[in-house]
């Protein structure tokens, strides 16, 4: 059973949205719905998909075409925004677009790179500031369009 199957509409619908690095206000502003509501709709969402983190949804909700009025944009530019050699230097920034694409806390990719916290912060905000992107989740959906350009860039070098 695939885990999004337990979703309402609305509430697929939302986190759909979410997954495009859309925030709470964008959303409402595009429904016509309050913020609350969204959150709302959020929080039951991610209660029943069992995760803690918007970036989560991106693994669950990749792009992809659909009718009616909640289109999600195919030609996606978060996606492609900039390329992988221009954003990735070496395989410690490789390792954090990981493990925040995987929804992991700044404290948590700290841990896992073997950084402090401080720099770990600003290692985030340095490799969203070259992907083009305006966030997390946003540069989670540049990874999960990516990773595969990088890694066959690691197999020809």
């Amino acid at each position: 059973m695939n885990p999004i199957d337990v979703l309402s509409s609305r509430q697929r619908q939302l986190c759909e949205l979410a997954a495009q690095g859309k925030s709470n206000k964008e959303i409402a502003r595009d429904l016509d719905i309050t913020e609350h509501t969204v959150k709302v709709h959020l929080k039951n969402a991610y209660a029943l998909l069992g995760i803690d983190r918007r970036t989560e949804l991106v693994g669950l909700f990749p792009p992809r075409a659909r009718s009616g009025r909640d289109i999600i944009d195919l030609s996606d530019p978060v996606a492609n925004a900039v390329p992988v050699d221009r954003v990735i230097d070496d395989e410690t920034d490789r390792n954090i677009v990981a493990l925040v694409a995987a929804g992991s806390s700044n404290q948590a990719v700290a841990r896992g790179v073997r950084v402090s916290l401080p720099t770990a912060k600003n290692r985030v905000r340095i490799l969203i500031r070259r992907a083009g992107v305006r966030n997390r989740t946003e540069l989670a959906r540049w990874w999960a369009a990516n990773a595969t350009k990088f890694q066959s860039m690691q197999e020809c070098a």
